[in-house]
Order: C-alpha cells, then sequence, then structure tokens
C-alpha cells in the first residue's frame, strides 16, 4: 500500500491530517495521481529555489537528507524551474504515461478523477480539515 496527502499550495508541505492510505492493488488512482505529484514537486522547487523545497514534501531537513540528494543538489544548484519548463516537464511525462497506457493521459483528466476520488474516500471532508 502506499499514501495520498494533500499539500499545503501555499507553504508547499504536506498536511500532516490531509491523508489516506492507498491498497496496493489501486494502479489507476498511482497512474492519475502522477502528473499531480510532479507538478507539486516542480512548484515546490521553483518556490524555494533549490532541492530544499522538494525536501520540505519530504519533511527532510535539507541538505540534512540522504547522502545521494547532497550530491545530486549540488549538481543542480542553481536550476531554474520557470512556468516553461514546468509545462515542459508535465507535457514530457503525460506523452509517456499516455504511451504505456495506451490512451490520452492529461492533467485535466486526473484531476477531476483525484477530486471524485477524494470525495468517495472521504465524504464529510475532513482530509486537511477542509470542512
Amino acid at each position: 500500500g502506499g499514501y495520498v496527502y494533500l499539500v499545503d499550495e501555499f507553504n508547499y508541505v504536506p498536511l500532516p491530517e490531509g491523508y489516506l492510505m492507498v491498497d496496493r492493488g489501486n494502479s489507476e488512482l498511482i497512474r492519475r495521481s502522477l502528473l499531480s505529484t510532479y507538478l507539486s514537486c516542480l512548484t515546490a522547487w521553483r518556490a524555494q529555489g533549490s532541492c530544499s523545497g522538494v525536501a520540505k514534501l519530504l519533511h527532510l531537513s535539507f541538505p540534512d537528507g540522504p547522502s545521494e540528494w547532497q550530491k545530486s543538489a549540488s549538481c543542480l544548484q542553481g536550476l531554474k524551474v520557470s512556468d516553461s519548463r514546468i509545462m515542459d516537464e508535465i507535457s514530457v511525462l503525460q506523452e509517456a504515461l499516455s504511451a504505456s497506457a495506451g490512451c490520452r493521459h492529461s492533467l485535466d483528466m486526473d484531476l477531476p478523477y483525484l477530486r471524485d476520488f477524494l470525495s468517495k474516500a472521504d465524504p464529510k471532508r475532513r482530509l486537511g480539515d477542509m470542512h
């Protein structure tokens, strides 16, 4: 299994009360959450200007994370993540997911699916203390 959790879109940190346990067999949810997860990582990187933005999403302190991160971060330091870069990255992942699934795959199709999933999983909308 795994977890799906909500991210505070202003601070780019996970909401501690905003998570759900997901069954291992729910490959549709996993596939449909890849684009939004990657988008969260890219925008967190852009907001912080470095790996530290992504580290916050994982509740890690940076640069105290795994040694592999420290090595990668030194190579990626100064990498700018612009809006056009984000759109290019999402387009590449979208095409790869479409090819592997054998059907069109896009963020605009995934977000309604994720909203419906969360509504069914949490009908009282308690996730993230959102009422």
